[in-house]
């Protein structure tokens, strides 16, 4: 669904992001917080990050989970509902790599940065705000 045209929403940026859930609810990210929209434009929640980020972000809907990667080497996993932030890290990253990710059958969640690769065991990182 589109927002209305009179919906506020925050601005873009180097880190900001967009993503939709199979309910229609939209996430953004404008690098210093993190909203979520109905699909009538009203806002559910808003989350300030742990962390200001910067260079390219993602989005993805997890299990129940909003996951947030960046270039910088950011990840951060909110709860889809109330916008908690149930996991944060940082891994060294220099913006010259876009993020990627997996969450495997193993139940690792794998992130690359510019040179390397974190496994992190998905339900102790995302704890309460996964349904996996």
């Amino acid at each position: 669904p589109d927002l209305p045209p009179d919906t506020l929403i925050p601005p873009g940026g180097g880190a900001a992001a967009v993503t939709a859930g199979d309910d229609g609810t939209f996430y953004l990210t404008d690098g210093s917080s993190l909203y979520a929209y109905d699909g009538d434009g009203v806002l559910l929640w808003d989350t300030r990050l742990p962390l200001p980020v910067t260079g390219m972000t993602t989005l993805h809907t997890l299990f129940g989970a909003l996951l947030m990667i960046n270039a910088t080497g950011h990840i951060v996993v909110a709860d889809q509902v109330t916008g908690q932030i149930c996991g944060f890290t940082q891994i060294y990253n220099d913006n010259r790599a876009e993020p990627w990710f997996d969450l495997a059958g193993d139940g690792v969640l794998r992130v690359t940065g510019i040179n390397q690769i974190i496994g992190l065991d998905w339900l102790q990182f995302a704890g309460s705000c996964t349904d996996a």
